[in-house]
């Protein structure tokens, strides 16, 4: 994506879920995000993809739900956010920590100029957040990254969110990431991700949402990486705690919404690992 204009229509498609079903994504602030062209893009989104409109607020309260626990219980001191985008955790946490967010460059500028304007404003509260603009598919910048987050950790237990962002890095680049985030983590320490398995990549909602990315421009149709659940428990380094797919939040969050002519969930899974103590 080359302008802000396009980066702009991006960050309102993907938190229009949340704004809509703020009720269900306890993101108060995923509205800030939103552009006037957000809820036409959004429901053009569905209708083409035929994608139920909870999707994303569901992703959001699963995280979220789960870096409150893990902080409120003094497992994790500080948190990471890799392939942050526009999301907000680091202001809907209830319990403030060290934040750090990455992303590509570009994003994170974007993202720093508006979040300083909206503490300007007193839109949102005061929370330590540091930003670090990488490319994730370059190894280098990887390694890179982790001696700077290595420093700012400081030996802390972390909680590290990698949402929306596994499928679409290639497997070897994935694979490097794993291994260096497993050396940067202490013991203890929370590593939290979605991801598609080949039988997700099948499935009518995800193709539909691949073919309605690469009309858009935004993703190559055929660019993505799915994960099997057999290599998300064997990950080196990390022992699972929860796995559970979109399906079983629909039923938990969404149960009397449910009917057979209902937009479908794109049918993908959440994990939550952590580091043996």
């Amino acid at each position: 994506m080359d302008s802000e204009r396009d980066l702009a229509q991006t960050a309102s498609l993907v938190n229009e879920s949340r704004r809509r079903r703020e009720d269900v994504s306890r993101d108060r602030f995923a509205k800030l995000w939103i552009r006037e062209s957000a809820s036409a893009l959004w429901d053009e989104m569905v209708r083409e993809v035929n994608h139920s409109e909870i999707e994303l607020a569901l992703r959001n309260r699963f995280f979220l739900d789960r870096i409150d626990y893990f902080l409120n219980v003094g497992a994790v001191e500080a948190f990471i956010n890799i392939g942050a985008g526009f999301t907000s955790y680091p202001f809907l946490t209830a319990k403030a920590c060290p934040c750090a967010e990455v992303d590509l460059p570009h994003v994170i500028e974007y993202k720093k100029d508006h979040v300083a304007q909206w503490h300007r404003e007193g839109l949102l509260p005061d929370r330590q957040v540091h930003y670090h603009g990488v490319d994730l598919r370059v190894q280098s910048s990887v390694t890179a990254l982790i001696d700077e987050l290595q420093t700012w950790l400081e030996q802390r237990p972390s909680f590290i969110l990698m949402e929306g962002l596994s499928y679409y890095l290639p497997a070897d680049t994935r694979s490097h990431l794993l291994n260096a985030l497993a050396k940067l983590q202490p013991d203890g320490s929370i590593l939290a991700f979605d991801f598609w398995t080949q039988q997700s990549m099948e499935h009518p909602v995800t193709k539909g949402w691949r073919r309605y990315l690469a009309c858009k421009g935004w993703h190559d149709e055929d660019a993505y990486s799915p994960l099997e659940i057999a290599e998300v428990t064997s990950i080196p380094g990390y022992q699972i705690v929860e796995l559970t797919n979109v399906q079983v939040l629909a039923g938990v969050f969404a149960a009397n919404e449910e009917s057979d002519t209902a937009p479908e969930v794109l049918p993908e899974y959440y994990a939550v690992l952590q580091r043996p103590k």
